[in-house]
């Protein structure tokens, strides 16, 4: 039934899944439902329907609740409550450290506290994340290559230019 709603997101789905969550509200098995629920209104972009079956799947989410806590932040930053999806994620990474959404939490994070004027908060976690690009060449002075990097490749004269240059793919 979750499957189904999940593939084709009609009403009866919809409802037929809801019907179950609410039967099942006291259990893990109804926390699942909510959370099938919620995260078929966000495949719909209908954000503003899905915050209210997230926030129900919340408290027995268990071992998705790292699922849970990242598109209820996600619709209510796309409805435009940024001040509650910046209050859903805040501890996101503390509280789900091994999430594969960590970096995705911290990406709607940073545009929740940008929406509240923090702009430097927000720089500050994402540049956390950052992987700095790889350096294709390095051009060093002749003590640091023979000092501080073996040489890959043969020291080569570069096209154009009067110094020497190693170049390495790191």
């Amino acid at each position: 039934m979750a499957q189904q709603l999940l593939q084709e997101r009609t009403p009866a789905g919809y409802t037929a899944v809801t019907a179950y969550a609410q039967r099942h509200s006291k259990e893990d098995a109804g926390a699942l439902a909510w959370l099938v629920v919620g995260y078929g209104h966000v495949l719909d972009h209908d954000y503003a329907k899905a915050i209210d079956p997230l926030n129900r799947a919340r408290a027995r989410a268990g071992d998705l609740g790292d699922y849970v806590t990242y598109y209820l932040g996600s619709s209510y930053l796309q409805v435009g409550r940024s001040a509650e999806a910046a209050t859903a994620l805040a501890d996101f990474s503390t509280t789900y450290p091994d999430s594969l959404l960590v970096k995705d939490a911290h990406v709607v994070y940073a545009g929740a506290l940008m929406a509240e004027g923090h702009a430097a908060d927000a720089a500050a976690l994402l540049e956390k994340d950052r992987v700095p690009q790889p350096i294709r060449h390095w051009r060093p002075c002749a003590t640091c290559i023979t000092e501080c990097r073996p040489v890959q490749k043969p020291i080569r004269p570069v096209a154009n230019c009067g110094s020497w240059a190693a170049p390495f793919l790191l």
